[in-house]
């Protein structure tokens, strides 16, 4: 499922971050209802994810899995990995960069 979330909302689960619309794949949350800070921090997409996920038209053609470790009370790491099928089944790390939690907003 791809979720597309706009300035100013609340990611409504854990997500990874495909694109963004702001330069080089970076977008800025606020986590202050995670951990009381109210400084922005940045999420950069992967560049290769970023490549294929370009546009709408290539993010509804997307045909991709995610692993990842399961839930966790450490709120700045996430390991996991997406497969994606539709680029041949190529594997490509994930980190916390890459990583929205729930909870968080898009600034």
């Amino acid at each position: 499922m791809i979720v597309k979330v706009l300035g100013n909302e609340f990611f409504p689960a854990d997500l990874v971050l495909l694109n963004s619309s702001g330069r080089k794949g970076i977008c800025y949350i606020e986590t202050k209802n995670l951990d009381g800070e109210t400084n922005l921090k940045h999420k950069v997409s992967n560049k290769d994810v970023m490549a294929i996920c370009g546009d709408d038209p290539a993010l509804l053609a997307l045909r991709a899995q995610v692993k990842c470790e399961g839930p966790s009370d450490k709120i700045y790491q996430f390991d996991g990995t997406i497969t994606l099928e539709s680029s041949g089944n190529e594997k490509i790390s994930l980190s916390y960069e890459n990583f929205l939690l729930r909870g968080s907003s898009l600034r």
